[in-house]
């Protein structure tokens, strides 16, 4: 039976580490799998633990290319201090510490491995995570006598565990190392655009919204100044009669326009001011992501094919660090009237008018005709969670030519200053490789006050 977790990619942010970690627990000790491998009672900071690590380390650097990249893209991770049904944790060591521990029993050139600490059930857990193996990579080889483990022994995945090489496992790893020139993606990922747009907001914009609305709606109970030379004015347009506009009381009644007092105590309309100001207030957050995204810098990014190879279906992935943001389009500046509701009625006599006085009904919309669509192309897919990763549709790429992907709408948290990575990996259907690469996107040094529009 297979660990009950979703393999496509390696986990990004605390929340998919721990839903791994949640799905190691629940499995079953025999759930071991050609990408995960549990240790539970492992001490990384002994020599006994590096040995052991180191020896994890050489199978997963062993496995084939096509059939590692089946799971998280590749990647292998070993797990300490967790196992099916039991928590036991790790005390935390210093990365480096722990690479002075496992390098020293890995033959050089090594296999690329990194490692995570993380809090899970109350428990250090430690994840050391080994890089996906490569077309053309040499076979990797313990260099050191240690517990358990002897200087120039191989290891590869077989069933679920590190076991030593048989013969034909290292014909297979000859023939990985010979494949390297046939079976690779030469290809380099640059973005272009501005930088990405550094959006802050007034944490209390919406009770500066609601006391504005709040005001704007009471100002008529307010009673005029005694020395207001306006106020009498006022009462004087007031009691003009309509018939000196030409139309008297008897013809706009017979137009259907009806002309109300105002029937409600001023209690009952403050209750009614509040009430929506209520409603509003729970309405409004949902126009800070619309705002978020309106303000949003628009980013390309460019596929260089630096091969005389033509490939085909390629797909590039593009994951980028920290509190930033990805959409595909930029909102318009939400409208609040709509999300805050409907308000009352103002204060004071109102009049109540026809919706067609003239002719009696509605006039009626002729329907137009309709087209059929264009179809249209497939969309980049954006998930969003403590960083952006971002998957392109696919395309061909001729050798020495360049083809500029979607472009994608971005944003940053105030909080985000300088620069961010930016990790990207491409795969192509006609190459068993991962061509993978590094580069940055500048943070804007000003941030945009997104709130400040909606006053």
């Amino acid at each position: 039976m297979a660990i009950n977790y979703s393999a496509e990619r390696l986990p990004m942010g605390d929340g998919e580490w721990a839903a791994l970690l949640s799905a190691v627990e629940a499995s079953q000790a025999s759930d071991e799998t050609d990408w995960l491998e549990h240790k539970a009672g492992l001490d990384p900071s002994t020599k006994a633990g590096g040995a052991a690590l180191a020896k994890g380390i050489v199978a997963f650097a062993n496995r084939a290319p096509d059939q590692a990249a089946r799971w998280l893209g590749g990647y292998g991770l070993i797990v300490v201090g967790l196992e099916p049904g039991h928590v036991q944790g790790t005390l935390a060591i210093d990365p480096a510490a722990l690479h002075d521990q496992i390098d020293r029993y890995l033959a050089p050139p090594a296999p690329s491995w990194d490692s995570s600490q993380h809090n899970y059930g109350g428990q250090n857990v430690l994840v050391v995570t080994v890089a996906p193996p490569r077309y053309g990579d040499p076979i990797a080889v313990l260099s050191k006598d240690g517990t358990d483990v002897i200087n120039g022994h191989i290891y590869v995945r077989r069933a679920g565990k590190s076991e030593p090489a048989r013969h034909e496992d290292l014909r297979r790893l000859e023939a990985r190392l010979l494949a390297g020139d046939r079976s690779s993606v030469e290809i380099l990922v640059e973005p272009s655009g501005p930088a990405v747009a550094r959006i802050a907001y007034e944490p209390d914009w919406i009770d500066q919204w609601i006391n504005a609305e709040r005001e704007r709606l009471l100002a008529p109970l307010a009673p005029p100044a005694a020395n207001d030379k306006f106020a009498s004015l006022g009462r004087g347009l007031a009691g003009l009669e309509s018939k000196n506009f030409g139309l008297g009381k008897g013809t706009l009644s017979a137009l259907g326009v009806v002309e109300h007092e105002e029937s409600r105590s001023e209690g009952e309309f403050r209750d009614q001011v509040e009430a929506y100001l209520t409603r509003a207030a729970e309405a409004l957050p949902a126009a800070l992501e619309a705002l978020r995204s309106h303000h949003a810098s628009e980013h390309e990014f460019v596929v260089h094919n630096n091969s005389t190879r033509n490939y085909k279906d390629l797909k590039v992935q593009v994951h980028i660090e920290g509190a930033v943001f990805g959409t595909e389009y930029p909102d318009d500046i939400p409208d609040l009237t709509e999300l805050a509701g409907k308000p009352p009625r103002e204060w004071g006599p109102w009049t109540e008018f026809p919706k067609n006085p003239l002719f009696g009904q509605d006039f009626a919309v002729p329907m137009m005709p309709h087209f059929n669509s264009p179809g249209f192309s497939p969309s980049p897919q954006i998930e969003n969670g403590g960083s952006v990763t971002v998957t392109f549709p696919t395309f061909n790429l001729r050798p020495g030519e360049s083809f500029v992907l979607e472009p994608i709408s971005l944003y940053a948290d105030e909080r985000m200053t300088g620069s961010t990575r930016v990790t990207w990996s491409a795969t192509a259907t006609n190459v068993d490789a991962v061509a993978e690469g590094e580069t940055a996107l500048t943070i804007s040094d000003a941030p945009v006050v997104v709130t400040s529009h909606l006053r």
